[in-house]
């Protein structure tokens, strides 16, 4: 486990006091597909693009550990190929709780992305794909 991993879940859990955090490891199912990330966003030098049109994904949910960086890039990739971007802000974490209120913030406003909490988040009519794990670090997105 990485040593920045329990103060980042740490962090997580200050900016959101009402929310009992649980952090544990995703293990990948037999059937869930696996990208390899070679840096900060998903897309960047993967396939991830190609696989998600092969599914008909239109709307991304994206969560992780690094939120002013994995995330974030990912968040603007998905954005620039007109994928529907939600990051819920209980499941995403920087290293300073201030600056993963601005990236939030950033991402809401230039990339349009919904922040919902991941408890309130609702959807109708979608279809759920198996999540995407990566082998950069703590997971940094889940497809729908």
């Amino acid at each position: 486990m990485s040593k920045n991993f329990l103060p980042l879940a740490d962090l997580a859990f200050i900016a959101h006091e009402s929310v009992a955090l649980q952090v544990c490891p995703l293990v990948p199912e037999e059937d869930d597909y696996f990208v390899l990330k070679p840096k900060h966003s998903a897309f960047f030098q993967t396939n991830v693009e190609i696989l998600l049109k092969y599914l008909g994904a239109t709307e991304l949910i994206l969560t992780g550990m690094a939120g002013d960086i994995c995330v974030l890039f990912s968040a603007n990739d998905a954005y620039m190929r007109d994928f529907g971007v939600f990051v819920p802000a209980d499941c995403v974490a920087s290293e300073e709780a201030e600056r993963n209120r601005q990236v939030l913030a950033l991402m809401e406003r230039v990339l349009g992305a919904d922040t919902t909490r991941s408890t309130e988040l609702q959807f109708e009519n979608t279809k759920i794909i198996s999540p995407i794990s990566s082998t950069a670090g703590p997971a940094d997105a889940t497809i729908r």
